[in-house]
């Protein structure tokens, strides 16, 4: 291998890097936000649900919920979105 050659793999290194890193991170990114919007969401049906079969929703199910029980309980935004959002399910 001659200098040229040398000169060319290290600018290469040096260069951009991997391109598909940002992609993984910005994949990453749009996964999470699609989970946490799928999870605020999800609770529509999981509350029809146990209206439905005139059963208490399950301690699990209940502590998994409780962080958005405690963002409904505290902030006026999340509080207006979920009644709205549970008039539209048909739980409210």
């Amino acid at each position: 291998m001659n200098v040229a050659q040398l000169q060319d793999v290290a600018d290469s290194e040096k260069g951009q890097g991997d391109p598909d890193r940002g992609a993984g991170v910005m994949r990453m990114l749009a996964i999470l936000l699609v989970s946490f919007v799928l999870y605020a969401l999800s609770t529509g049906p999981v509350i029809k649900l146990c209206l439905v079969s005139s059963k208490r929703v399950p301690p699990p199910v209940d502590v998994m919920y409780k962080p958005l029980e405690f963002c409904y309980d505290h902030s006026d935004a999340v509080r207006h979105f979920f009644d709205w959002y549970f008039h539209v399910c048909g739980v409210k």
